[in-house]
C-alpha cells in the first residue's frame, strides 16, 4: 500500500565550545550517522525510554525537523502503474517548525518552512530563515571562520533622536516654574487640597539647603533621606540637588538591617529625617525654619539619586541614577505626553521604585501640581481609588498586578477612575488577561507598557497596547535609548532569534556604589560602547517591536520591585538553625509568588520574624516551609524545578495545630483569607503574613471585609491584627460601633 515512509533521526546536539563551522559540521555529521545507525528501534519504544509522552499535542521527541529534498529523477514504472516526482508541498504540521530544503536546477536551493502558527508569525520564520542564508553563506566562504564571528544581522544600530527644546537644568526648570507661577499649586494632598505653592515650596527648599550646608553637605554629597511622604520629603529632594548633592530616599519602616546596609554602602554625609541614627549627623525638619536666605550657587552634580536594588550577595545594590538619564525620561514624556493645561498629577509609587523620579517631577517641573499620597493610601487599594476620585488625574503609573487589583470591583473602578484617560504599566510584565480588563471596563483608555530597570533611565522601551491586541510587547526604545538582543558571543542577533537584551544610550547609570566589580560585569564596552547588560532575554519582531522572553538568571519582578531570589536565600541560610535553602518563583499561580524552603533545626515562625529584619516587603517568601531534605539532581545539585511542587504538597506547612475558627465571623473571615491567598486558615491564631500574605493581597482582604462585614476597616489593621482571631474581634467592634451610632 502506498504512503509516506520516513525514517525520523532525532538529534541532538552540543555545539558549546566549538571554534569554527567545519568542526560543528563534523560534530552533526556524527550525530547523523550515530542516529542512522539505530535507525530501525521501534518508535513506541524509543518514547517510552524517555520517559513516555505526557502531552500528546506534541511530539515527543523533537518540534522542528529538517528535510532535504532531493528525490528528482527519471519517472519509474513498475508493472502497470507509473510514478513520477513532484515538487513536494506540506500543508500543516503538528511540529512548531517543519523546515525542508530542495535542490534548484540552477545549482542553488530552495528554503520552505512550515510553522505553529500559536506561536510564532510568518515575519519571524522569514527572519529566521534570512538568518540561515546568512550563516551558510559566510560558512561557504570560509569554513574555518570563527562561529563567534559569524554576525546573523546585518542591520546597524539606529538611535532614536532625543527630543529637544528643554533647559538641561532641573533646579532650573523648577525656578522657572515658580517665577511663572508662584501662586499655584505645587503639591496636593489625597483629598485634592493644596498643601503648598510654588513659590511655598520654593521658600522650603532654601530653609532646608541652608539648613544642609549648615551641616557640613558639599557637592557631590549623598544626602539620605528617610521622611514621610509629602512636601518636606519633596522640598528635601530639590534642597539636595541645590546643594550640588544627590539623595538616597529611604522608605519609612525599612526593615533595620536593610536599612543599616543601605547607609553603609552610600556612606551620607548626612541624614534628613525624624529619628537619629548612631554615627550620622542628623537634619530634622522642624530645624530648618531657622535658615534664611539663600545658599550661594553651587556645581552640578552628575548623579541625581541613589536608587537600592536587590543583590544576590544578600546585600543591596546601589544604582547610580544620573541627572542625564532622568532627563532624557522627562524630555520623552514631555513630547510625547506633554500635560494638559489645568492638569493635575498623582505620586504613589514607593521610593523604593526608580519610576518615583518621574512620576514627581514630570509635572512639577512643567508647573502642574502634584498629589503626593501618604504612605497609608499607597498601601490601601480603596484609599488609593478614593483619593484618585478627589484629584481626578488624567494619568495613572502603577504595577499591573495592581491595576488587577483595582478592577476587580468594576462598578467601583468606574465611578473612581472615570477621569483617567492614559494608563501607564511599569515595574512587572504585563499579563494580556489585565490589558483585556482594563479595555473591558475603560474602553476608551490608552494603555502604555513601559519596560526598564534603574540602571538604565527607569524606562527604556514602551509599547502602547491596543485594545484587540492578541499579545503584548515591550515596543521600541525611547528617544536617546538603543536596545540590542544579543548572543551569548556578543554578536547581534536579527529579527525573531532570542538573546539577552543590551541597552545604551543616555539613560545608563554611571554604575553600582562601591561595587567595581559588579559595574564591570554588568556596564561593559560593546561594539565601541558602553552598554547595560540587562539579565532579561528578549526578541525583536519583524515590525521593530520588542517581545520580553523572561530573565537569563534568577531575578524577578514582585509587585514592581526587583528582587534577587539569591539574595532571600542567602539571608535564610545565613540564619541559626538552618543547614541549608532554596528559594524559587512559583510561576503556576497568578499572581507569582515567592516560594523558599530550608532544612535544619531552626523552625518556621522564627526564620520568619528573622527575615522580617532583613528584606524588604516585596522579597518576603509567600510560603516558607521546613523540610527534611532538599531535593536534589543526579548530580547533587538542589532541584529548584522541584521546590514549589514540594512545599505545595505538605500540608499546610506554614501552620501549626491550631484552634480552628470558632465565632461566626471568624469563619467567614478565614473564607475571605481563602479567596485571597488561595488557602484558608487553620486556626484562629493563624498569621495573615505567615500565610503568604503581602501588601496587594491586604488590599485586597481589606477591600473584601468592608463589603462583605458593611465596615470601614483600615488596611493597617492587617498588619496590627496579624492574627485571625485578633482580626475578627476588630471587625466584631466595628460592627457593635457602627450599630450604636446607629440606634442612638
Amino acid at each position: 500500500m502506498p504512503g509516506m515512509m520516513v525514517n525520523n533521526i532525532a538529534l541532538k546536539l552540543d555545539l558549546s565550545g566549538v571554534l569554527d563551522f567545519r568542526a560543528a559540521l563534523d560534530i552533526g555529521k556524527k550525530a547523523f550517522m550515530d542516529g542512522w545507525e539505530q535507525g530501525l528501534a521501534p518508535f513506541n519504544h524509543v518514547v517510552r525510554a524517555v520517559q513516555g509522552w505526557p502531552d500528546t499535542t506534541r511530539h515527543p521527541l523533537y518540534n522542528i525537523t529538517f528535510t532535504h529534498e532531493n528525490m528528482g529523477g527519471a519517472a519509474i514504472r513498475a508493472g502497470d502503474m507509473h510514478f513520477s516526482f513532484g515538487r513536494p508541498f506540506v500543508a500543516r504540521s503538528p511540529l512548531d517548525i517543519d523546515l525542508a530544503m530542495a535542490d534548484r536546477p540552477d545549482g542553488g536551493i530552495d528554503l520552505k518552512a512550515v510553522y505553529n502558527s500559536d506561536l510564532l508569525d510568518g515575519a519571524i520564520l522569514f527572519a529566521l530563515l534570512e538568518a540561515l542564508e546568512t550563516l551558510v553563506a559566510a560558512a561557504c566562504g570560509d569554513p574555518e571562520r570563527a562561529l563567534v564571528h559569524i554576525a546573523l544581522s546585518p542591520q546597524a544600530a539606529v538611535v532614536p533622536e532625543s527630543p529637544r527644546g528643554y533647559p538641561s537644568d532641573m533646579l532650573g526648570l523648577f525656578d522657572a516654574a515658580v517665577l511663572a507661577t508662584p501662586h499655584h499649586p505645587a503639591l496636593l494632598d489625597g483629598a485634592g487640597a493644596t498643601v503648598a505653592s510654588f513659590a511655598a515650596l520654593a521658600a522650603r527648599l532654601e530653609q532646608a539647603a541652608g539648613s544642609f550646608v549648615a551641616k557640613g553637605v558639599k557637592p557631590g554629597d549623598t544626602v539620605a533621606l528617610q521622611l514621610p511622604r509629602g512636601p518636606d520629603m519633596i522640598a528635601a529632594m530639590l534642597a539636595v540637588w541645590r546643594c550640588g548633592a544627590h539623595f538616597v530616599a529611604l522608605p519609612m519602616g525599612q526593615p533595620d538591617e536593610r536599612l543599616a546596609a543601605a547607609l553603609e554602602n552610600a556612606k551620607p554625609r548626612l541624614l534628613v529625617g525624624l529619628h537619629a541614627v548612631a554615627g550620622l549627623v542628623v537634619s530634622h525638619p522642624a530645624d530648618w525654619s531657622a535658615w534664611s536666605g539663600f545658599i550661594d550657587p553651587q556645581p552640578n552634580d552628575e548623579l541625581a539619586a541613589l536608587v537600592y536594588t536587590s543583590g544576590s550577595t544578600g546585600r543591596p545594590n546601589g544604582v547610580e541614577f544620573t541627572k542625564a538619564a532622568l532627563l532624557n525620561r522627562l524630555r520623552w514624556q514631555w513630547h510625547v505626553q506633554p500635560f494638559m493645561p489645568e492638569e493635575r498629577c498623582m505620586a504613589r509609587t514607593a521610593v523604593t521604585f526608580v519610576d518615583y523620579l518621574a512620576e514627581i517631577f514630570g509635572p512639577l517641573l512643567m508647573g502642574h501640581p502634584v498629589a503626593v499620597l501618604d504612605d497609608e493610601t499607597i498601601r490601601d487599594a480603596e484609599a488609593f481609588g478614593l483619593a484618585v476620585q478627589s484629584v481626578r488625574p488624567r494619568r495613572l503609573l502603577a504595577v499591573p498586578s495592581l491595576v488587577a487589583v483595582l478592577l476587580e470591583d468594576e462598578a467601583a473602578a468606574r465611578e473612581r477612575f472615570s477621569s483617567v484617560e492614559k494608563w501607564t504599566v511599569s515595574g512587572e510584565p504585563l499579563p494580556l488577561e489585565t490589558a483585556r480588563r482594563l479595555f473591558a471596563v475603560f474602553p476608551k483608555a490608552r494603555l502604555f507598557n513601559l519596560y526598564g530597570s534603574s540602571e538604565t533611565g527607569a524606562d527604556v522601551t514602551v509599547a502602547e497596547i491596543e485594545p484587540d491586541a492578541v499579545s503584548i510587547t515591550i515596543g521600541k526604545p525611547l528617544p536617546g535609548l538603543e536596545v540590542h538582543v544579543v548572543d551569548v558571543a556578543g554578536q547581534k542577533l536579527p529579527a525573531g532569534l532570542p538573546g539577552e537584551l543590551y541597552v545604551a544610550g543616555a539613560g545608563l547609570a554611571r554604575g553600582y556604589r562601591n561595587r567595581a566589580d559588579l559595574t564591570a560585569e554588568r556596564f561593559v564596552l560593546w561594539q565601541g560602547r558602553r552598554v547595560f547588560r540587562t539579565g532579561d532575554r528578549g526578541m525583536v519582531l519583524n515590525d521593530g517591536n520588542l517581545v520580553l522572553l523572561g530573565r537569563g538568571d534568577r531575578q524577578v519582578k514582585i509587585r514592581g520591585q526587583r528582587i534577587e531570589l539569591g539574595e532571600i536565600q542567602t539571608a535564610l541560610e545565613a540564619l541559626d538553625g538552618v543547614a541549608a535553602a532554596a528559594v524559587v518563583l512559583d510561576e503556576a499561580v497568578v499572581p507569582h509568588e515567592i516560594v523558599a524552603a530550608f532544612s535544619g533545626s531552626a523552625v518556621v515562625p522564627e526564620v520568619r520574624e528573622a527575615l522580617k529584619r532583613r528584606l524588604t516587603p516585596a522579597a518576603m517568601p509567600s510560603i516558607l516551609a521546613a523540610v527534611e531534605a532538599l531535593p536534589r539532581t543526579p548530580a547533587g545539585k538542589v532541584a529548584y524545578a522541584s521546590i514549589a511542587a514540594l512545599v505545595r504538597s505538605r500540608d499546610a506547612p506554614y501552620q501549626d495545630a491550631m484552634t480552628p475558627p470558632r465565632t461566626d465571623t471568624e469563619r467567614h473571615l478565614a473564607r475571605l483569607w481563602g479567596e485571597v491567598l488561595g488557602a484558608e486558615p487553620s486556626g484562629r491564631e493563624t498569621m495573615f503574613f505567615d500565610m503568604g500574605g503581602h501588601s496587594l493581597a491586604a488590599a485586597r482582604l481589606t477591600a473584601r471585609i468592608r463589603r462583605d462585614f458593611a465596615v470601614d476597616f483600615p488596611i493597617r489593621w492587617v498588619i496590627e491584627r496579624n492574627a485571625l482571631h485578633d482580626m475578627a474581634v476588630a471587625i466584631d467592634g466595628l460592627v457593635q460601633t457602627e450599630t450604636e451610632e446607629f440606634l442612638f
